[in-house]
């Protein structure tokens, strides 16, 4: 028992011994490296800042009506064609023993897939109609990013092939489907070739300021930018607003335009 003693002893003297060297060699390693990064010096400025969150936008109909039955039933007539323009009240399908279905609203015939005499099931429809005129974009959003958008916000969107092409429209609603986060953005200039189904990339704007502080964002490390004055380097502490993608807001901390602010060289 007593030799289990001991030799516990003798590992723990080791240990104690090693993790300080090791600890030592850490801070010794990561401050040098820190001392010998290259920077260069900026100076703040002032003026305005946006700031958004982004997501994948896809582009629906307002207007969509599906014709289903509840029961299989003959199809003993049908009267339009995929793709086909349609008007309110124009039959679109006759059931067998029963009156003619007409369409509700003006629309397009988007999917069609049984013919006349055909047997339609309440497992799909039997056409879809819908109204490419009336359009909406539906943006799929990061959880932490949907606790930004609100109501009535001004959102961009662009095709990925023409990004220099822009629409405005404005958040209308947010909410989840399933374990999806949503926002439904209200667009009026939508030409009329941008059909239900095609994908845009869509920024929010969540945040608006003139004549802000601003510094790059690569200047801030751990809430600290590193300043230049009278020959030395000080560190600053900064608390942060608003953020793009390039440059971020200093609300406040001992900083100013005159100022020289060392950054990272990449």
């Amino acid at each position: 028992m007593g030799e289990e003693k001991t030799e516990w002893l003798s590992r723990w003297k080791v240990i104690s011994l090693i993790v300080p060297i090791i600890l030592l060699l850490f801070l010794t390693i990561y401050y040098g490296f820190k001392s010998s990064r290259k920077f260069r010096s900026v100076h703040p400025i002032r003026g305005e800042i946006v700031e958004a969150v982004y997501g994948l936008g896809t582009v629906k109909a307002e207007q969509v009506y599906d014709l289903t039955v509840a029961f299989p039933i003959v199809l003993e007539k049908i009267y339009v064609t995929e793709g086909m323009a349609v008007k309110q009240d124009q039959p679109l399908v006759k059931l067998q023993f029963r009156a003619t279905i007409p369409a509700p609203f003006d629309g397009i015939i988007s999917n069609l897939k049984l013919h006349s005499g055909e047997v339609a099931t309440s497992r799909e429809p039997i056409l879809t109609l819908m109204d490419p005129r009336d359009r909406y974009v539906l943006v799929s959003l990061e959880q932490r990013d949907a606790l930004r958008v609100q109501d009535n916000q001004r959102a961009f969107l662009s095709f990925e092939d023409d990004p220099s092409r822009r629409f405005e429209g404005k958040v209308a609603s947010l909410y989840p489907r399933a374990e999806e986060f949503l926002a439904k953005v209200d667009i009026q200039d939508l030409p009329a070739q941008v059909l239900p189904g095609m994908t845009l990339n869509v920024s929010i704007e969540i945040g608006r300021k003139q004549d802000a502080l601003l510094v790059p964002a690569e200047a801030v490390d751990d809430k600290e930018v590193i300043v230049l004055r009278n020959g030395q380097k000080k560190n600053v502490p900064v608390s942060m607003g608003l953020t793009d993608q390039e440059m971020v807001e200093i609300v406040s901390g001992d900083l100013n335009v005159s100022d020289s602010v060392l950054m990272p060289t990449k």
